[in-house]
């Protein structure tokens, strides 16, 4: 792998300022699956694609068209604002853009997802659960 992967040391850094991901040792992470035994292909599978999608590089993908069977739309699609408060202060809010299911969401604030604040949940969801696209 070392010999292939021409970003291997740059996974390794600290993101640029702005970016909440975590730096990636592909090596370190991938010799575990060496002396791992998985219950199924699907196991081993789903443990390497977590690995790559850490890299958080568009260049880089693991697809398994086996399973890729399954596409969820939510019909909800959000967008992200900064507004000034009434402390004059600037915040990043999240707003609804098109609720496909019901419009009269359009354009509210949500302000929570599963009980956290918005904008951390998606910001925990990019840096937990995103890939490249396949």
């Amino acid at each position: 792998m070392s010999n292939y992967y021409v970003f291997l040391n740059q996974a390794k850094e600290e993101p640029p300022k702005g970016f909440t991901y975590q730096p990636v040792d592909l090596i370190k992470e991938l010799e575990p699956l060496r002396k791992e035994t998985f219950k199924s292909d699907y196991d081993f599978v789903a443990a390497l694609r977590n690995i790559i999608s850490k890299l958080k590089d568009g260049n880089t993908q693991n697809i398994n068209i086996c399973y890729h069977n399954f596409i969820y739309d939510q019909n909800l699609t959000l967008y992200s604002v900064i507004t000034t408060d009434n402390e004059n202060k600037q915040k990043q809010i999240i707003k609804v853009f098109d609720n496909k299911l019901d419009p009269s969401n359009n354009d509210c604030e949500v302000t929570e997802i599963h009980g956290k604040p918005a904008l951390q949940a998606i910001i925990d969801f990019a840096n937990d659960n995103t890939a490249a696209p396949p």
